[in-house]
């Protein structure tokens, strides 16, 4: 029986445990030498939710997103080029507030039990539970 249940834990514990991301295969990630003043623009509001983003990865989606890369699971954040070339100046400041305070409040750390909560719990922007 202990054993059982001492199986049962360490498989858990391997489910739980976080797993280091690489930085994307495939989309062009940038590091501040690369894009002096997005980074300033980004550092700016980073520092207003209490955060730092390590690389932007530029992908062709109409979408934004951060996730983690790395053993040391810096911030990854994911621009979608249709989408911030259409966003104003104003539009693209509050997409980067909106994506960082996803770091502040630490819903990609979060992983698996997060992802679970949230699809157990949240419902979509009708009011549908998932």
């Amino acid at each position: 029986m202990g054993i059982v249940a001492g199986l049962v834990l360490l498989a858990l514990a391997w489910l739980l445990a976080p797993r280091p991301g690489r930085l994307p295969e495939g989309w062009p990630a940038l590091l501040r030498a690369d894009a002096p003043e997005l980074f300033a623009l980004v550092d700016e509001v980073a520092r207003s939710v209490g955060q730092s983003v390590h690389a932007i990865a530029v992908d062709r989606n109409i979408n934004a997103a951060v996730t983690t890369h790395g053993i040391r699971r810096r911030w990854l954040l994911v621009l979608g080029m249709p989408l911030w070339e259409i966003l104003t100046p104003e539009e693209r400041i509050a997409l980067l507030g909106h994506e960082l305070a996803h770091c502040a409040n630490g819903d990609i750390r979060n992983g698996v039990v997060g992802r679970r909560r949230c699809r157990n719990g949240c419902g979509d922007a009708a009011g549908r539970r998932e």
